[in-house]
C-alpha cells in the first residue's frame, strides 16, 4: 500500500505542476498512513528522480526507456501500468496537465477504475474524501473511493503548495519497463 505520484517532465525539466502534485501526494500519504512514492518517465530521467527524492518522496522510480524519450500515450500507459503494479499503489496522483488528461483515463481503465480529476482538497472524514469543484467552481463535490484497486486522481493547479514539501533523503531507483515498439501505435 502506498501513494504513487506520477511527476511530469518535459525536456529534462519539471512541469510546474509536478511539485504541486507531489505536495498533494505527501499530504495524502500522511492521511492514509502509507509511504509516498513517485515516478518520472522518459529517457535519461535519473537525475530528476534523485532531485524528487529530496523533496518528500520516500522512493522515486526513474522510469527510463528509449521509447519514452518522446511522449506517446501508448508508451506512458504501458510503462506506468507496470510501475503502479510494482509499487502496490493504493492511490495514484497526477498533476492535472494536458499530457495527463491524454493518458491517465486510459491508465485508470486498465485497472477498472475512473479518474477523479481536478481535486482541490483531500480530507479524512471517516475515510478519505477527495474534493473537486463543479459548475466552474460554484459547487464542491466530495468523492469517496469504492471498490478495490488503486484510486486515480489529478490535482488542480494551485490547490496544493509546493513550498510545503519537506526536505527528505528518499532514494531513487531505476525502473526499466517492458516496452516494445509495436505497442506504440501513435507516432510523433
Amino acid at each position: 500500500m502506498s501513494v504513487l505520484v506520477v511527476l511530469e517532465q518535459q525536456g529534462g525539466k519539471w512541469h510546474r505542476m509536478s511539485l504541486e502534485a507531489l505536495a498533494a501526494g505527501v499530504e495524502l500519504a500522511k492521511l492514509a498512513g502509507v509511504p509516498c512514492l513517485a515516478a518520472v518517465a522518459g529517457k535519461g530521467v535519473g537525475a530528476l528522480a534523485a532531485e524528487a527524492a529530496a523533496k518528500g518522496a520516500a522512493k522515486v522510480f526513474a522510469v527510463d526507456h528509449e521509447l519514452l524519450d518522446t511522449y506517446t500515450s501508448d508508451g506512458f500507459v504501458v510503462a506506468l501500468e507496470q510501475v503502479v503494479r510494482a509499487a502496490g499503489a493504493t492511490y495514484v496522483v497526477f498533476p492535472h496537465t494536458y499530457q495527463v488528461r491524454d493518458f491517465a483515463p486510459r491508465l485508470a481503465t486498465r485497472f477498472g477504475r475512473a479518474l477523479v480529476s481536478d481535486v482541490i482538497a483531500i480530507r479524512n472524514d471517516n475515510g478519505l474524501v477527495f474534493v473537486r469543484q463543479l459548475f466552474q467552481g460554484k459547487l464542491n463535490a466530495d468523492f469517496r473511493a469504492a471498490g478495490s484497486g488503486p484510486v486515480f486522481l489529478s490535482i488542480q493547479a494551485g490547490a496544493f503548495r509546493m513550498d510545503s514539501l519537506p526536505a527528505t533523503s528518499g532514494e531513487s531507483a531505476a525502473f526499466t519497463p517492458e516496452l516494445a515498439a509495436a505497442s506504440i501505435r501513435i507516432k510523433a
